[in-house]
């Protein structure tokens, strides 16, 4: 059968591809037409249509899996399943056709990004792996198909393992330069890489242009609640010389952590409080030289702080009279190299549990605040069914939404909300929810929580407006620093009013 005869009977995106199946796979049907019709297929953005016309050849006898070559599949480590090798029988028709690679590789994208409901999805595993394995090869073709074919950027962590610094190099130039991409997306993944982002962009501030710096400044304004990039920004608020960059940067950052005119107890409790949730960190000469002084002393005398290294806790010290003390009472320096942060009562181990025995007056629960660990079964389930069950007024729960800074992710086409979330530090936390109307219900009305999962919020997934984690696979809570869960997990009960 002809390309022509083969088309005719693939009249629109719906007809049959069974007959065209059997025909493709005859002995009978010449090379070029396979080309063409494979080539047609493809432009016109049937994949189902070319999906239904490799799996109908097979299954009407017209080729053998046994006879056919297990090059791709065999590359999986031997793991493979009946789809994956129509994929790779795919791949082989394809280019023993003589079509390039560019062709497929958009399907090959639509394929590995979706869902259940679509026909690609039986192909997405292996399309996956196949970009996997095209970037370990080729890191520029891989790249430059990504910025074609993804716009949204959902798959570039298949390049990290490639080279981790040269493509968040990439996204950063894009995030910054980029002409005609997704910059919100690309932004998104970057979220997650606050320290890299500032190493790159750091060093390159002083050669830029004016429209240069206030690119920059907007990326690093992600980043303004992190100690370090806060810094920078502080810094270039009072000594940059370009209008535009003060201008941006005016009222949305301090130096270091001033807190302006607001030097009052409550708003440095409050700055404590805030940096003890979030696990905000201070070199050690902001701490020796601003932290234990007035106006901060008097608070900072009633906490414990910790001494870190590479993320763990190698100390906790105590401020008094201006001095740093061990809790073994004995002065204490902290050394250049680490962190210093407001110990949360996560990190108390058998030795440090004592800490919590002291009748010590502090400005808010610390030491003795209610800390939350994942079970075994949080663990095997990737989520917490804890809170399942919990009941709270309509009322109260959109008063605590506000306060503790939950906001609603989807609704349906009802104006339904069966999540809400609250990020930090690049972790998503989303408490599950029967299905609810929140601009409408009545205050009195029953709001029911089902349960808790976290997410990166990188990849979640952002459009019209709204947010949605359908399809992307959770953390494990065991697995997210003990601090981060506990708190998350203080604030869903929080929420449900019932910490």
């Amino acid at each position: 059968m002809t390309y022509e005869q083969m088309v005719s009977l693939l009249s629109d995106k719906n007809s049959s591809a069974e007959a065209v199946g059997r025909s493709f796979f005859s002995s009978q049907t010449e090379t070029r037409d396979k080309k063409k019709l494979l080539e047609y297929l493809l432009d016109e953005k049937r994949y189902s249509q070319l999906i239904r016309l490799i799996y109908s050849g097979c299954i009407n006898g017209n080729i053998s899996m046994k006879k056919t070559s297990a090059d791709y599949v065999a590359m999986t480590g031997g793991v493979s399943t009946i789809h994956t090798r129509y994929f790779s029988l795919f791949v082989q028709i394809a280019l023993d056709c003589g079509i390039g690679e560019s062709k497929f590789i958009p399907m090959f994208f639509s394929a590995a990004i979706s869902d259940k409901k679509s026909e690609l999805y039986i192909w997405k595993e292996s399309s996956r792996w196949y970009l996997a394995k095209l970037a370990a090869v080729d890191y520029n073709k891989a790249w430059n198909y990504i910025k074609k074919n993804d716009p949204d950027f959902r798959l570039v962590y298949m390049l990290l393992d490639v080279d981790k610094e040269r493509v968040l190099r990439d996204l950063i130039e894009l995030a910054m330069f980029g002409k005609g991409v997704n910059k919100v997306a690309i932004r998104n993944f970057l979220r997650g890489y606050k320290s890299e982002v500032l190493a790159v962009v750091r060093p390159m501030y002083s050669g830029l242009k004016n429209d240069g710096k206030i690119a920059a400044v907007r990326l690093l304004l992600l980043f303004k609640n992190d100690s370090e990039v806060g810094r920078f920004l502080g810094e270039l608020a009072e000594t940059e010389k370009s209008q535009s960059v003060r201008k941006l940067l005016a009222g949305k950052v301090s130096r270091g952590f001033d807190l302006g005119d607001k030097t009052d107890k409550r708003h440095i409790t409050e700055f404590f409080y805030n940096a003890m949730i979030t696990g905000v960190s201070f070199t050690p000469d902001d701490f020796m030289q601003r932290l234990i002084l007035p106006p901060f002393a008097e608070i900072a005398d009633s906490l414990f702080f910790g001494i870190y290294r590479d993320g763990a806790l190698q100390n906790i010290i105590v401020v008094d009279a201006e001095r740093v003390l061990n809790i073994e009472n004995e002065p204490c320096i902290p050394p250049p190299d680490s962190e210093i942060k407001v110990l949360h009562a996560s990190e108390l181990t058998y030795k440090t549990e004592f800490l919590k025995r002291l009748n010590i007056v502090q400005p808010f629960e610390q030491i003795k605040r209610k800390v939350y660990l994942p079970s075994g079964s949080d663990n095997s389930n990737n989520a917490c069914f804890g809170i399942s069950g919990t009941v709270v007024s309509a009322g109260a729960f959109k008063i605590s939404m506000r306060k503790i800074g939950f906001r609603a992710l989807n609704k349906d086409n009802d104006g339904g909300c069966g999540q809400v979330g609250l990020c930090r530090n690049g972790v998503l936390c989303v408490v599950n929810i029967a299905p609810i109307d929140l601009a409408t219900v009545d205050a009195d009305y029953a709001v029911q929580a089902q349960c808790v999962r976290f997410y990166r919020e990188k990849d979640v997934v952002r459009l019209g407006g709204k947010q949605f984690v359908e399809g992307v696979m959770p953390l494990t809570p065991g697995k997210m620093d003990s601090r981060m869960f506990s708190e998350f997990m203080y604030s869903a009960y929080e929420l449900m009013g019932c910490k």
